[in-house]
């Protein structure tokens, strides 16, 4: 979990973050987050990945959720294996 005291964000910056745009030619905007979303979900399924909690002027968080892996997990059942 990363989290600021900043500003805090707007329900319409959240969905922009969120939204995957396309390159304009020059350089890609705001598809980072998005594939590493798309990847934890794959990997882990549905109940993992990216979320943002925000209260406007108070702060903003963003959470990365992964499923935790012990020593004694199985390592070939990983899907990074």
């Amino acid at each position: 979990m990363v989290e600021d005291n900043g500003n805090g964000l707007t329900e319409e910056a959240i969905k922009q973050i969120n939204e995957r745009e396309k390159s304009n030619g020059k350089h890609y905007s705001k598809i980072g987050i998005h594939n590493i979303d798309k990847r934890i979900k794959l990997y882990y399924g549905p109940d993992y990945g990216i979320t943002y909690e925000t209260e406007l002027g108070v702060y903003t968080r963003v959470i990365i959720e992964l499923p935790m892996i012990g020593e004694n997990d199985d390592e070939e059942n990983s899907p990074l294996g």
